[in-house]
């Protein structure tokens, strides 16, 4: 019996030794790990352009799988936390303040698919500033054959009042860009980061010169030189809007970042 029983034992450690080689080795190959990303979408100027609004959304998760579009089937994305903060920062400070959060998102908790480049499913959003607050909405979609899951978060922040948004199974509109991204000359556009999460937040002078407001830690390691001027020009409405001769708001495709 105790011979048996040494070598159940033996069985079960190789086992587990072989099931920790194969997890290192997917690690190694980039087919599973942990990961957290952070970032900044939908930049807009309050009314006196001095403070910006701005969500921000920090997601963790375990992801396994290749997920390289083209050529393999897509990565499993395990959420187990989504937040998304409204926020405001002051451009002559530097300081920032959470005027709300939002706890969970359509996948969190969930197992869904996604290819590399949106792991955790990419998202669009909207804010819109008034005198004494902002109305906002986020829109998600959701993979899921043969279709997608519609998902948005909307409401309206107001100094001393929270908006009480919930994420709900519907469509959230419209996501053209607000005019708000620009303010004595100065507009704001965000750069692009990992997965989807936009690494910065810049204020562009009309000549191209920038200033980096907010960067997530992915930033330096990016753009070690700073964000190309091209890849500025590319983000920025400017030229579109000499194009078009027309209105902030034709500056950028739907669903800005």
């Amino acid at each position: 019996m105790t011979a048996v029983r040494s070598g159940v034992r033996r069985v079960a450690l190789v086992a587990v030794a072989v099931l920790v080689a194969l997890a290192a080795a997917a690690h190694a190959l980039g087919l599973a790990a942990l990961e957290q990303h952070v970032g900044f979408f939908a930049p807009v100027w309050d009314p006196d352009g001095r403070r910006v609004y701005l969500l921000e959304r920090a997601t963790r998760g375990v992801v396994w799988g290749a997920g390289w579009e083209h050529f393999t089937p897509p990565a499993n994305a395990w959420v187990l936390s989504d937040r998304l903060l409204l926020k405001r920062l002051d451009t002559a400070t530097g300081s920032s303040e959470v005027l709300e959060s939002f706890d969970g998102s359509p996948v969190q908790g969930r197992v869904t698919k996604h290819y590399r480049g949106s792991i955790f499913n990419s998202l669009s959003a909207r804010i819109d500033p008034g005198d004494d607050g902002v109305e906002f909405r986020v829109r998600m979609n959701v993979p899921r054959v043969p279709t997608s899951e519609q998902w948005s978060l909307r409401g309206t922040w107001a100094s001393g009042r929270s908006s009480g948004a919930r994420w709900t199974s519907e469509w959230a509109g419209g996501m053209a860009t607000p005019d708000a991204v620009l303010a004595n000359g100065v507009e704001l556009i965000t750069v692009k980061g990992k997965e989807f999460f936009p690494a910065a937040v810049l204020a562009v002078e009309a000549g191209g010169r920038y200033r980096v407001l907010l960067e997530n830690d992915a930033f330096d390691e990016l753009y070690p030189d700073g964000v190309p001027a091209k890849q500025v020009a590319e983000r920025s409405g400017r030229a579109q809007d000499k194009e078009d001769g027309g209105g902030l708001e034709t500056l950028r495709r739907e669903g800005y970042m």
